[in-house]
Protein backbone atom coordinates (compact mmCIF):
# COMPACT_ATOMS: atom_id res chain seq x y z
CA UNK A 1 0.00 0.00 0.00
CA UNK A 2 2.65 2.32 0.84
CA UNK A 3 4.74 1.88 -2.41
CA UNK A 4 1.24 2.55 -4.46
CA UNK A 5 0.27 5.44 -2.35
CA UNK A 6 4.25 6.38 -2.99
CA UNK A 7 4.12 6.17 -6.82
CA UNK A 8 0.70 8.08 -6.49
CA UNK A 9 1.84 10.98 -4.83
CA UNK A 10 5.45 11.62 -6.04
CA UNK A 11 4.35 13.85 -9.22
CA UNK A 12 2.38 16.44 -6.65
CA UNK A 13 5.90 16.03 -4.45
CA UNK A 14 4.90 14.14 -1.59
CA UNK A 15 5.77 11.03 0.00
CA UNK A 16 4.44 8.44 2.62
CA UNK A 17 5.96 8.23 6.48
CA UNK A 18 4.38 5.70 8.90
CA UNK A 19 4.03 7.59 11.71
CA UNK A 20 5.95 5.19 13.99
CA UNK A 21 8.91 6.23 11.49
CA UNK A 22 8.86 9.69 12.13
CA UNK A 23 11.76 9.80 13.68
CA UNK A 24 14.14 8.98 10.35
CA UNK A 25 17.10 10.46 9.17
CA UNK A 26 15.15 12.87 6.51
CA UNK A 27 13.57 14.60 9.61
CA UNK A 28 16.95 14.75 11.74
CA UNK A 29 18.33 16.28 8.47
CA UNK A 30 15.73 18.66 8.36
CA UNK A 31 15.93 19.81 11.77
CA UNK A 32 20.01 20.62 11.37
CA UNK A 33 19.22 22.37 8.51
CA UNK A 34 16.36 24.59 9.93
CA UNK A 35 18.11 25.56 12.86
CA UNK A 36 22.20 25.24 11.76
CA UNK A 37 21.70 26.73 8.75
CA UNK A 38 25.27 25.32 7.10
CA UNK A 39 26.58 26.88 4.22
CA UNK A 40 28.58 24.38 2.96
CA UNK A 41 27.30 19.96 3.09
CA UNK A 42 31.12 18.41 2.59
CA UNK A 43 29.89 14.69 1.81
CA UNK A 44 33.01 12.37 1.76
CA UNK A 45 32.80 8.84 0.37
CA UNK A 46 29.66 10.08 -2.06
CA UNK A 47 29.10 6.56 -3.80
CA UNK A 48 26.54 7.42 -6.12
CA UNK A 49 25.01 10.07 -4.56
CA UNK A 50 22.52 9.01 -2.26
CA UNK A 51 22.92 11.36 0.88
CA UNK A 52 23.27 14.32 -1.46
CA UNK A 53 19.74 13.44 -2.85
CA UNK A 54 18.74 12.99 0.79
CA UNK A 55 19.86 16.78 1.65
CA UNK A 56 18.26 18.25 -1.45
CA UNK A 57 14.97 16.19 0.11
CA UNK A 58 15.46 17.69 3.36
CA UNK A 59 15.29 21.13 1.81
CA UNK A 60 18.59 22.30 1.31
CA UNK A 61 19.44 24.58 -1.03
CA UNK A 62 23.26 25.64 -0.47
CA UNK A 63 26.52 24.20 -1.59
CA UNK A 64 27.09 20.89 -1.59
CA UNK A 65 30.27 18.93 -2.07
CA UNK A 66 30.45 15.53 -3.37
CA UNK A 67 34.14 13.44 -2.79
CA UNK A 68 34.36 10.27 -4.25
CA UNK A 69 37.29 7.92 -4.86
CA UNK A 70 36.05 5.67 -7.16
CA UNK A 71 36.47 6.72 -10.72
CA UNK A 72 32.83 4.40 -11.47
CA UNK A 73 30.99 6.08 -8.78
CA UNK A 74 32.52 9.70 -9.75
CA UNK A 75 31.18 9.42 -12.82
CA UNK A 76 27.85 9.13 -11.73
CA UNK A 77 28.45 11.92 -9.43
CA UNK A 78 29.21 13.92 -12.07
CA UNK A 79 26.45 13.29 -14.01
CA UNK A 80 24.10 13.69 -10.70
CA UNK A 81 24.93 16.67 -10.10
CA UNK A 82 25.55 18.17 -13.76
CA UNK A 83 22.50 20.58 -13.19
CA UNK A 84 22.77 21.85 -10.07
CA UNK A 85 24.69 24.95 -9.63
CA UNK A 86 25.41 24.60 -6.05
CA UNK A 87 26.98 21.31 -5.83
CA UNK A 88 30.96 20.47 -6.93
CA UNK A 89 32.18 16.68 -7.16
CA UNK A 90 35.59 15.63 -6.54
CA UNK A 91 37.39 12.14 -7.66
CA UNK A 92 39.79 12.31 -4.42
CA UNK A 93 40.32 10.29 -1.28
CA UNK A 94 40.26 12.20 2.14
CA UNK A 95 42.80 11.71 4.54
CA UNK A 96 45.12 13.40 7.11
CA UNK A 97 48.13 12.81 5.21
CA UNK A 98 48.41 13.42 1.25
CA UNK A 99 49.97 10.91 -0.96
CA UNK A 100 48.52 8.24 -3.13
CA UNK A 101 46.70 5.11 -1.89
CA UNK A 102 45.17 1.73 -3.59
CA UNK A 103 41.51 1.74 -3.60
CA UNK A 104 39.69 -1.67 -3.34
CA UNK A 105 36.17 -0.88 -5.43
CA UNK A 106 33.66 -3.26 -3.21
CA UNK A 107 30.32 -4.13 -2.76
CA UNK A 108 27.69 -4.25 -5.53
CA UNK A 109 27.60 -0.29 -5.90
CA UNK A 110 30.84 0.37 -4.61
CA UNK A 111 29.64 0.77 -1.21
CA UNK A 112 32.01 -0.79 0.65
CA UNK A 113 35.55 0.24 -1.29
CA UNK A 114 38.00 1.14 1.42
CA UNK A 115 41.91 2.02 1.42
CA UNK A 116 41.64 -0.48 4.46
CA UNK A 117 42.30 -4.38 3.82
CA UNK A 118 39.12 -6.04 4.73
CA UNK A 119 39.79 -8.23 7.39
CA UNK A 120 38.19 -11.99 8.27
CA UNK A 121 34.74 -10.46 9.93
CA UNK A 122 34.06 -8.73 6.46
CA UNK A 123 34.64 -11.76 4.95
CA UNK A 124 32.28 -13.98 7.22
CA UNK A 125 29.81 -11.32 7.17
CA UNK A 126 29.74 -9.60 3.83
CA UNK A 127 30.19 -12.34 1.34
CA UNK A 128 28.76 -10.22 -1.68
CA UNK A 129 31.19 -7.48 -1.26
CA UNK A 130 33.74 -8.92 -3.04
CA UNK A 131 36.66 -6.31 -4.35
CA UNK A 132 36.41 -5.92 -8.14
CA UNK A 133 39.12 -4.19 -8.89
CA UNK A 134 42.44 -1.94 -7.09
CA UNK A 135 42.94 1.68 -8.40
CA UNK A 136 45.47 3.95 -7.06
CA UNK A 137 43.85 7.55 -5.80
CA UNK A 138 45.31 10.80 -4.90
CA UNK A 139 44.70 11.33 -1.14
CA UNK A 140 44.35 14.68 0.33
CA UNK A 141 43.13 16.47 3.15
CA UNK A 142 39.93 18.48 3.76
CA UNK A 143 41.74 21.58 5.36
CA UNK A 144 43.67 22.17 2.04
CA UNK A 145 40.48 21.35 0.06
CA UNK A 146 38.53 24.17 1.70
CA UNK A 147 41.11 26.37 1.42
CA UNK A 148 41.72 25.52 -2.22
CA UNK A 149 38.20 26.06 -3.32
CA UNK A 150 36.84 28.81 -1.16
CA UNK A 151 35.83 31.33 -2.92
CA UNK A 152 33.90 32.69 0.18
CA UNK A 153 34.82 31.80 3.45
CA UNK A 154 32.36 28.86 4.82
CA UNK A 155 31.24 29.96 8.31
CA UNK A 156 29.42 26.47 8.73
CA UNK A 157 30.13 23.83 7.60
CA UNK A 158 27.91 20.43 7.76
CA UNK A 159 30.41 16.68 7.53
CA UNK A 160 29.13 13.54 6.63
CA UNK A 161 32.07 10.81 6.27
CA UNK A 162 31.44 7.48 4.90
CA UNK A 163 35.12 6.05 3.99
CA UNK A 164 34.91 2.46 5.47
CA UNK A 165 36.93 2.89 8.49
CA UNK A 166 38.98 5.82 7.87
CA UNK A 167 36.36 7.86 9.20
CA UNK A 168 38.34 9.28 12.04
CA UNK A 169 41.45 10.86 9.79
CA UNK A 170 38.61 12.19 7.51
CA UNK A 171 37.37 14.43 10.33
CA UNK A 172 40.75 15.27 11.34
CA UNK A 173 41.47 16.34 8.32
CA UNK A 174 39.35 19.55 8.30
CA UNK A 175 42.24 20.79 10.38
CA UNK A 176 42.30 24.46 11.44
CA UNK A 177 38.77 24.30 10.29
CA UNK A 178 37.92 22.14 13.68
CA UNK A 179 39.34 24.63 16.05
CA UNK A 180 37.31 27.74 14.79
CA UNK A 181 34.33 26.24 15.64
CA UNK A 182 33.37 26.01 11.52
CA UNK A 183 31.72 22.41 11.99
CA UNK A 184 28.52 22.79 12.93
CA UNK A 185 27.23 18.96 12.60
CA UNK A 186 28.88 15.68 11.93
CA UNK A 187 27.32 12.98 10.18
CA UNK A 188 29.65 9.95 10.85
CA UNK A 189 29.51 5.78 10.09
CA UNK A 190 30.28 4.28 13.52
CA UNK A 191 32.64 0.71 13.59
CA UNK A 192 31.53 -1.22 16.66
CA UNK A 193 33.17 -4.16 15.04
CA UNK A 194 35.88 -3.55 12.76
CA UNK A 195 35.95 -4.97 9.24
CA UNK A 196 38.71 -3.32 8.42
CA UNK A 197 42.42 -3.64 9.52
CA UNK A 198 43.21 -0.53 11.47
CA UNK A 199 40.18 1.17 11.30
CA UNK A 200 39.03 3.62 13.92
CA UNK A 201 36.63 2.56 16.24
CA UNK A 202 33.24 4.82 17.37
CA UNK A 203 34.84 5.53 20.63
CA UNK A 204 38.06 7.37 19.21
CA UNK A 205 35.66 9.04 16.83
CA UNK A 206 32.85 9.62 20.01
CA UNK A 207 36.17 11.22 22.21
CA UNK A 208 36.97 13.53 19.28
CA UNK A 209 33.19 14.55 18.74
CA UNK A 210 32.99 15.06 23.05
CA UNK A 211 36.54 17.37 22.41
CA UNK A 212 34.29 19.26 19.69
CA UNK A 213 31.18 20.14 21.84
CA UNK A 214 28.99 18.43 19.47
CA UNK A 215 25.88 16.53 20.85
CA UNK A 216 24.28 13.38 19.07
CA UNK A 217 21.05 14.19 16.97
CA UNK A 218 20.11 10.81 15.32
CA UNK A 219 21.22 7.23 15.74
CA UNK A 220 20.73 4.40 13.06
CA UNK A 221 21.50 0.85 13.28
CA UNK A 222 23.71 -0.44 9.78
CA UNK A 223 24.78 -4.06 10.23
CA UNK A 224 24.73 -6.42 12.82
CA UNK A 225 26.21 -9.88 13.60
CA UNK A 226 23.36 -12.96 13.95
CA UNK A 227 23.71 -12.56 17.36
CA UNK A 228 22.17 -9.10 16.86
CA UNK A 229 25.57 -7.10 17.91
CA UNK A 230 25.95 -4.17 16.39
CA UNK A 231 29.08 -4.31 13.45
CA UNK A 232 28.15 -0.53 12.73
CA UNK A 233 25.92 2.19 12.98
CA UNK A 234 25.34 5.60 11.60
CA UNK A 235 25.06 8.91 13.73
CA UNK A 236 24.72 12.83 12.86
CA UNK A 237 26.06 15.25 15.66
CA UNK A 238 25.25 18.70 15.83
CA UNK A 239 26.43 21.87 17.66
CA UNK A 240 23.78 23.19 20.37
CA UNK A 241 21.82 25.48 19.19
CA UNK A 242 21.74 28.54 22.01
Amino acid sequence: MRKFLDRLLAPLGYSVIRKRNIHNELNALIHAFTLLKPDLVIDVGANNGQFYNLCRKAGYNGMIWCVEPSPSQYENIQTLLSDDVNSQCFNYGISDKAGILKLSVSGKIGDLSSFLNQNKLYEERFRSGSTTCEVDVEVINLESLIKSEQTKKYKKIFLKTDTQGMDLKVIKSLGSFLQDNSLVAIKSEMSVKQIYDESSTHWEILDLIKSLRLEPLYFEHISRMDNYELIEYDAIFTRPII
